[in-house]
């Protein structure tokens, strides 16, 4: 994956706040769980996350303890997604407009799958060699990035799956740093982190291919934790 560093033009926007009302709905957690957590919302109020048995916040959907991938709808509540073939974890890390649900489901390190109304939860490929990889973001058009891990050396590269579901390694990060993807806009815009070993973020264009993201002054990293349609990134 090829990184250039960017001139960066930044601006600034007036926004006018106006009241809003909010209200909290208790989502529950999937029978015999004790916790749960949503990690993604579409347009359609449509929450995909995970439910497990931890007892503490630290615990609660990191892969520890048992515990499924969940969708939830207002009208079906929440929805247990399974696990892949003879693994007994999975979470979800996103779900697009159109309901489709990804993540990463055992056994072994953990493999990126795809899940849909029809066909259920289905794995998606890892590169030649991966003995790991997850599914962190997907778009409207069906189009996934995230990670996978690839031979000889192990090392974690950011991935994009084709709606198809094929795979396309973009690479890892500087002297084969270890690097995943986290968004892909509707425009296939990738956004993710580099870890070398902090968190560095970049944006990835077919265009332009990775660009690492400026920090602030004095700033060490600047993990992007965020893409929306017109390729403007969030990081903290």
């Amino acid at each position: 994956m090829r990184y250039v560093r960017p001139l960066m033009v930044f601006f600034c926007l007036a926004v006018t706040a106006s009241s809003q009302t909010f209200t909290i709905t208790d989502l529950g957690v999937l029978s015999g769980d004790s916790g749960s957590q949503g990690l993604a919302v579409n347009s359609a109020g449509q929450v995909a996350g995970c439910s497990d048995t931890s007892q503490v916040l630290s615990d609660l959907c990191v892969g520890f303890l048992p515990g499924h991938a969940f969708l939830w709808t207002s009208s079906l509540g929440m929805q247990d997604l399974g696990t892949l073939p003879g693994g007994s974890i999975s979470y979800a890390n996103d779900v697009n407009d159109v309901g489709q649900v990804v993540g990463a489901s055992d056994p072994g390190l953990g493999n990126a799958f795809l899940w849909t109304s029809t066909a259920g939860m289905v794995p998606l490929p890892s590169l030649p060699g991966g003995d790991q990889s997850s599914a962190n973001g997907i778009n409207s058009h069906g189009e996934t990035t995230g990670f996978s891990s690839a031979a000889p050396s192990g090392a974690i590269h950011v991935v994009v799956w084709t709606a198809d579901g094929k795979i396309h390694d973009l690479g890892t990060g500087p002297n084969g740093a270890d690097a995943y993807g986290l968004h892909i806009s509707n425009k296939g815009q990738v956004v993710g982190n580099v870890l070398n070993p902090l968190n560095q973020g970049f944006v990835w264009t077919k265009a332009s291919g990775a660009r690492f993201l400026p920090k602030l002054p004095g700033g060490t990293q600047n993990p992007a934790i965020g893409l929306n349609s017109e390729g403007l990134c969030r990081v903290f």
